[in-house]
């Protein structure tokens, strides 16, 4: 008579592919928006997000948030965005945020993100700070912020 056989291995397969759904839904999501003037936001006033970073190992999303009303209009908001990271070295680009104002109802205020960079890595542990400023001088927008995904 032979043993019984178990059927351990299927076991692991489903208890790894569920620790994988898991780990990617408790992700580390971390997000910091600045208000700013809604009447004007003056060309180089900036608005200041800082995110913590202790993971110094993973490639992460970078989005830009901006929370905004009617008053801006459809198109391209040109943005400086200059990061700070802890040690102190600063990188500064220019960004082009697609904006877009829904249509078929009213809201006060919509919020657009966008993908700024992927596959970032934050090689340092600390505060990280991002410095937001217009290229020109806006209406409408009520706040702007980081999300690392």
């Amino acid at each position: 008579m032979r043993p019984k056989e178990r059927c351990g291995g299927g076991w692991h397969a489903v208890l790894a592919a569920l620790a994988a759904v898991l780990a990617g839904c408790i992700s580390d999501h971390r997000s910091d928006v600045a208000p700013v003037n809604p009447v004007e936001w003056s060309a180089g006033s900036s608005a200041v997000v800082e995110i913590d970073n202790d993971d110094t190992l993973s490639m992460r999303e970078l989005w830009l948030l901006v929370r905004h009303n009617d008053d801006l209009p459809s198109g391209r908001l040109m943005l400086t965005v200059r990061t700070v990271a802890p040690d102190s070295t600063e990188y500064a680009e220019r960004v082009a945020l697609p904006v877009r104002k829904e249509t078929g109802f009213s809201r006060p205020w919509s919020e657009t993100e966008a993908l700024w960079r992927s596959g970032a890595v934050l090689s340092q542990r600390g505060t990280y700070r991002f410095a937001i400023t217009p290229v020109e001088t806006v209406k409408g927008v009520r706040g702007v912020g980081v999300e690392m995904k």
